[in-house]
């Protein structure tokens, strides 16, 4: 509850919710290339339809552009890409969150913390859920 409070109140400083956090940062990680909303809406766990009111906001805030998908046959296939502004924002906002994170963590032992990032992966792995982002934060 602690570490969810300061990064709801991080996202809340950049106008962001947790939800439009997590598109940003899929959209890094799929690169310059983009992504298809039905992508993004498998690794968020999200509807294609949940996701347009966030890509809705988040176009005009100008984090984000949606264009043709130039390798669908028809126009209706789409692209979703950070604009420079909002490769920007989740930068900076993904800086922030993990400094206050930290923060929260600064106060536990180091190694109780490794144990259980540790554990938390396995679970994770068990599960099937073992993404990048969860493997990245078990080596560290």
């Amino acid at each position: 509850m602690v570490v969810d409070r300061q990064v709801v109140g991080t996202l809340r400083s950049h106008g962001l919710s947790r939800a439009e956090f997590d598109v940003l940062a899929a959209l890094v990680e799929f690169g310059g290339v983009g992504a298809r909303p039905r992508a993004l809406s498998s690794r968020l766990l999200l509807t294609t339809g949940g996701l347009s009111n966030i890509f809705r906001r988040l176009q005009q805030e100008g984090l984000i552009s949606r264009t043709v998908d130039p390798g669908e046959q028809d126009a209706r296939g789409r692209l979703v890409r950070l604009t420079p502004r909002g490769r920007g924002v989740a930068r900076r906002t993904a800086q922030e969150v993990a400094a206050a994170i930290a923060a929260v963590l600064s106060e536990a032992d180091t190694q109780a913390v490794r144990d259980a990032s540790s554990s938390l992966h396995a679970v994770l792995v068990a599960i099937g859920e073992d993404q990048p982002v969860h493997r990245d934060a078990a080596r560290d």
